[in-house]
């Protein structure tokens, strides 16, 4: 089982290093922009330790609401407005701050907003603005550091409809930055990769968790299903650990024991949870631990897993398709093209899919080439270790935190 013991050791360093850049802790900000014929208003929020990273919070520490003050009133103008915008305090979530900044309009049609925030002390930092106008307009912006202006224009006849192509493009762009960043997603990607033995049955994997993700993807952007963000955050990372362990050749006598000790463990927790010992649904500790079984019996088969691999991917890509919603649910899908707009989305999220899945495979072709194929058994099961671990780290801390 020199495996399992690699597990433990990466598991081990793991918990001794708890880095902020393993979960989903990447540096964004959200706003939205009601546009008035007399006012701008516009509602800002982030996460309260984002705030910390700012300079402004070493003058007002530790008032959060002045730090962002300071720091909003300094990187969020127009030169066609020449007062200082009035200041509230939001009602927020719990780890979060927010402020309404409402600016004087109506002595001009069109305004130019630099939006410079946190991205110069803070990089990589990503905010999405929702643009609101008083004619019923809506858009949806992302803003980086090299991209970080906003042009409105409080005059509905002078406000351009926002075409379906402009959403679809808008959208594309959301899907391939949200797959980018997805260090959770990215790594299954990786665990699928290492599974699959050749690019066909990569590509037949690959689609079957296109499949899977895009089904669930649209039905919670349609409020048709409403999943809870902890358990479907904890989920993606309990994929990484079930598409992880077949690399592992484990034999089957063995596999059979830990069948046997997650049996006793779903049935341990489930009467906890009956007796309102464990906050756990009694439904998820049984789902979760018929998914395992069946994924670990179908290990003991090494063809039969082979052939099934795409189900299987189909089924893993039903949860992370609930993790690719959570980001349409915090930027609001545009509800007046959502069609055109979910398509978009989704298609971003395939185009940076499969351009992950080309360059990982290339690499790994061309490590097989100038490395001996034993050694390179041995750093895919090294690997395959570090994302179980990974994985297992994810679920623990997002089921229970």
């Amino acid at each position: 089982m020199k495996a399992f013991n690699s597990l433990l050791t990466s598991l081990l360093l793991l918990m001794s290093f708890q880095n902020e850049s393993f979960a989903h802790t990447k540096s964004v900000s959200y706003s939205s922009w009601d546009i008035q014929e007399e006012e701008i208003v516009v509602n800002f929020t982030v996460s309260s330790r984002e705030i910390t990273k700012l300079t402004e919070y070493k003058v007002n520490y530790p008032n959060l609401n002045e730090s962002l003050k300071s720091h909003l009133i300094q990187k969020i103008y127009s030169e066609q407005i020449d007062s200082e915008p009035l200041v509230t305090v939001l009602n927020t979530d719990s780890g979060t701050t927010g402020l309404s900044l409402k600016f004087d309009a109506g002595r001009t049609e069109k305004y130019i907003f630099n939006v410079n925030l946190f991205f110069n002390q803070i990089p990589g930092h990503i905010h999405y603005a929702k643009v609101n106008h008083h004619s019923g307009q809506k858009r949806t912006l992302v803003l980086n550091e090299n991209n970080h202006q906003i042009i409105l224009s409080t005059k509905a006849s002078e406000v351009m409809d926002q075409g379906s192509f402009d959403s679809f493009k808008q959208y594309i762009g959301l899907g391939f930055t949200h797959i980018l960043e997805g260090i959770d997603h990215l790594l299954f990607l990786l665990a699928l990769l290492i599974l699959c033995k050749s690019l066909k049955s990569l590509i037949f994997a690959a689609t079957g968790f296109t499949i899977g993700h895009s089904l669930t993807l649209a039905l919670a952007a349609s409020n048709i299903v409403i999943p809870q963000v902890n358990i479907i955050e904890s989920l993606i990372g309990w994929t990484i650990i079930l598409a992880s362990i077949e690399s592992f050749n484990i034999p089957n006598h063995e596999l059979r024991k830990i069948q046997s000790g997650i049996f006793v463990t779903v049935i341990t927790l489930i009467a906890l949870s009956l007796f309102g010992v464990t906050e756990l649904e009694t439904g998820f500790i049984l789902g979760l631990g018929l998914l395992t079984l069946a994924i670990l019996r179908l290990s003991e088969d090494a063809e039969q897993s082979e052939k099934l691999r795409p189900m299987l991917a189909a089924i893993f890509g039903t949860i992370h398709g609930f993790g690719f919603a959570n980001i349409l649910s915090e930027i609001s899908l545009d509800r007046t093209n959502f069609l055109v707009s979910l398509l978009g989305f989704n298609m971003g999220v395939e185009i940076g899919q499969i351009l992950v899945l080309v360059m990982m495979w290339a690499l790994m072709s061309f490590l097989v080439t100038i490395i001996l194929k034993k050694n390179m058994k041995k750093i895919t099961e090294l690997v395959s270790s570090i994302l179980c671990s990974i994985g297992l780290y994810w679920f623990l801390t997002r089921l229970l935190g």
